[in-house]
């Protein structure tokens, strides 16, 4: 269980990180665009990653990057979210 509720977010790039703990291969999680510049985001596997199943808990706290990470497990087919709508960001 990955517990975001009450969590605003935070750096973009740190959700692509704690993914990784939960893959086994690398996957590309989409493009971050700025009003300068463009960063792809990929998420790489760790060497003891996570092989069991996931819930992602939100709730209407749960912005920015924690969303990210949470639509991020669900649609590589890691988990599911539970909870509440998030905020939206």
């Amino acid at each position: 269980v990955v517990d975001l509720r009450g969590n605003p977010g935070g750096m973009g790039i740190l959700s692509s990180a704690l993914l990784g703990w939960f893959l086994d291969k690398e996957a590309a999680l989409g493009t971050l665009r700025m009003r300068t510049y463009e960063l792809k985001l990929m998420a790489n596997p760790r060497p003891e990653a996570f092989a069991g199943k996931l819930a992602v808990l939100v709730d209407g706290l749960s912005l920015s990057t924690s969303e990210f990470f949470a639509g991020a497990v669900k649609d590589l087919g890691r988990g599911r979210i539970f909870g509440e709508r998030t905020g939206g960001m």
